[in-house]
């Protein structure tokens, strides 16, 4: 049996009405939220906890699957399950994997500053105005119990 796709995790780290990106220090050199690919046999969730902490070392608990993404990257099928996650514990450290990071709002990235989405991973703004929406839900719902 043939496989279709490799599968990966992307975490969406949300303070204060901003999303966490960092920039990769090898091709592409681009600005992404945490993420990365599952070992083999690695449920998605432990593999989304030890993304983060290896690229920033974050301890972080799932929240929700917030979206699904399905595309190309490399020249191979990727399929992408991107969870809401909410800091624990640690301080923000960067691995040799990133050269810096920024808090961006879903404003400056359609304003395309601080920071630009890059083509090549498919990344939408709208994908993230969906994930904030979701995000302030749960954490109204959260408020009012």
């Amino acid at each position: 049996m043939e496989l279709t796709h490799k599968l990966a995790v992307t975490a969406y780290l949300y303070k204060e009405g901003k999303f966490l990106f960092l920039l990769r220090n090898t091709e592409p050199k681009v600005w992404a939220p945490p993420s990365g690919h599952l070992l083999k046999n690695e449920n998605p969730e432990d593999g989304i906890l030890r993304e983060v902490k290896e690229e920033t070392n974050l301890d972080v608990k799932v929240v929700v699957p917030v979206s699904i993404w399905f595309g190309e990257w490399n020249g191979n099928k990727l399929l992408s399950i991107d969870y809401y996650v909410e800091v624990i514990g640690g301080e923000l450290k960067l691995s040799e994997e990133h050269t810096d990071y920024k808090w961006v709002t879903t404003e400056e990235l359609s304003n395309e500053s601080p920071i630009k989405l890059a083509p090549c991973l498919d990344l939408k703004v709208k994908d993230f105005e969906k994930a904030e929406n979701i995000i302030r839900l749960l954490q109204n719902k959260k408020q009012n119990l």
